[in-house]
């Protein structure tokens, strides 16, 4: 809109007039394209050159097909980001995912202002504000101990929190945690409200926890979890902490789960599940329902199952389980079998070997298994406690094995990085020039993918690792030590620097 002056005119020309309301700009957008430890906290703010219309700069409320006047995508626009606007001023707004950004995480992110968007005179932005804002956020923090309690056993991931599970009772600034702990990431202590006991945690020993959607899976030696009740198998609402009423009972002690589309896989010594059906050591169950479904592989013979992955159509499964068989397969401690069914058939020559001894930890990437224990051998290769096979077939990949591979002593945990193309190796290895693949590492170390080279990381704890997960460069690692780096207190919990190996304050 311009202004013609009266009194004036001449001076400017006699066709001339006086601008008093000129389009609206944006003069920035934080965070600004390749920022770096970026606070998940904060939000994506615009600045404009003068006061706007805020009735009209609006996000779309959740997830989809981008819609309102301010998009946000990391997809490049296929789809937007869903979120909340606010305005701190009438120059500036925020933008507030629903989903929050998460540590460690990359996100190309590209924000996109339509025209529609106006000045507090009505004036509309003269073009589309069209920009790339790709950051990466803030390395998670690590606050929290074990201090009263033996070892962590089990952990999980989800965004912004870091789920531990073991045998303990108390962890730093002598909290109360009954075997199970919720850690914020992004400030590095326990989280409070809703995760506190009895309504979280078990009455004894977690073994293991997967994720599934809004869920933490739990299993272990428990009889009650959160406030009484699901013996052995339980779910919490990972933002809530809130218990679910799924509680599928069984017999005896799980030891494994794991999460594939929905369905959830269990472990361990139980022969019975949901007050009596059938299920000898494995079952598995679709989200929320106390019924297992027709998977049965009705495993055999003495020990039980206590790890197990779900790669495709195929679920691998190793244990203590010995003398019996698997999927109506003779098996020895590690087997596979169909993950929809858990019969043997195609299965019957998978790693017919076996393992020769017990296998506590699998985990699965890129078309190979790998496996930790305590064996010197599995399907018929050579493997001092860690080795890989192929998931398709059970037979070599390549990865190392023989004189000087491997580790000298029980692996408990493993982590495949496949970006990274990393092995993290965790257990009992330690003190001897050929603990792990020829070099000393006191229990735990890192590979490449095949097994095959031991880089210089060495977090040199002083006890056993028994579980390993990692976001971003941030390595968590949990077990029985009290110390890494050589004498840094660190108790059953720490994380590490994935590149140096050094513990983050």
């Amino acid at each position: 809109m311009t202004l013609a002056v009266p009194g004036i005119a001449n001076s400017l020309g006699a066709n001339k007039s006086l601008a008093v309301n000129p389009p609206p700009n944006v003069t920035s957008v934080t965070p600004n394209n390749g920022a770096t430890n970026w606070p998940v906290t904060n939000p994506i703010t615009f600045n404009f050159n003068q006061d706007m219309n805020t009735g009209i700069i609006v996000a779309q409320g959740a997830n989809g097909a981008c819609s309102g006047t301010v998009w946000v995508s990391i997809d490049n626009f296929t789809t937007c980001l869903g979120g909340t606007m606010a305005f701190p001023t009438l120059s500036s707004a925020t933008f507030t995912p629903s989903n929050p950004f998460c540590v460690e995480g990359n996100y190309p992110i590209r924000v996109r202002l339509l025209t529609a968007i106006q000045s507090a005179y009505g004036v509309p932005l003269p073009l589309p504000y069209d920009a790339l804002h790709g950051f990466t956020t803030q390395q998670a923090l690590m606050k929290t101990a074990i201090t009263i309690g033996t070892d962590v056993r089990a952990l999980a991931v989800s965004c912004n929190t870091l789920f531990v599970g073991g045998n303990f009772t108390q962890v730093s600034g002598a909290l109360a945690r009954n075997n199970l702990v919720a850690i914020d990431l992004v400030t590095g202590f326990p989280l409070n409200a809703g995760f506190t006991p009895p309504a979280f945690g078990t009455n004894s020993n977690v073994n293991s926890l997967a994720i599934n959607g809004n869920e933490l899976i739990v299993g272990g030696a428990f009889t009650n979890a959160g406030s009484g009740g699901s013996p052995y198998l339980a779910a919490f609402n990972i933002v809530t902490g809130a218990k679910s009423g799924w509680a599928p009972a069984p017999n005896a002690v799980v030891s494994a789960v794991a999460v594939n589309a929905g369905t959830i896989y269990a472990g361990g010594g139980f022969t019975m599940v949901n007050g009596g059906t059938s299920r000898s050591k494995a079952a598995a169950f679709a989200t929320g329902s106390n019924v297992p479904n027709a998977w049965d592989p009705s495993v055999t013979g003495a020990g039980s199952v206590g790890t197990i992955v779900i790669s495709g159509s195929t679920a691998i499964l190793g244990g203590t389980f010995t003398g019996g068989t698997v999927g109506s397969n003779a098996r020895n401690y590690l087997a596979a079998v169909d993950a929809s069914t858990g019969a043997g058939g195609a299965y019957s020559s998978w790693c017919s070997a076996g393992a020769g001894a017990p296998v506590n930890t699998i985990v699965a990437s890129g078309g190979n298994v790998y496996f930790g224990g305590s064996f010197n051998g599995a399907c018929g290769i050579t493997f001092y406690n860690f080795g890989a096979v192929s998931v398709s077939t059970g037979g070599a990949v390549g990865f190392a094995n023989g004189s000087l591979t491997g580790a000298n002593n029980t692996v408990y945990g493993l982590f495949a990085d496949t970006p990274g193309a990393t092995l993290y190796v965790g257990g009992m290895f330690n003190t001897s020039a050929d603990a792990f693949i020829n070099t000393t590492r006191n229990y735990m170390g890192s590979t490449n993918l095949t097994g095959s080279t031991s880089n210089a990381w060495h977090p040199n704890f002083n006890g056993s690792v028994m579980a390993i997960a990692k976001a971003g460069t941030s390595v968590f690692a949990g077990g029985s030590f009290s110390t890494v780096n050589g004498g840094t207190a660190a108790n059953r919990l720490a994380i590490i620097d994935a590149s140096t190996g050094i513990l983050r304050p």
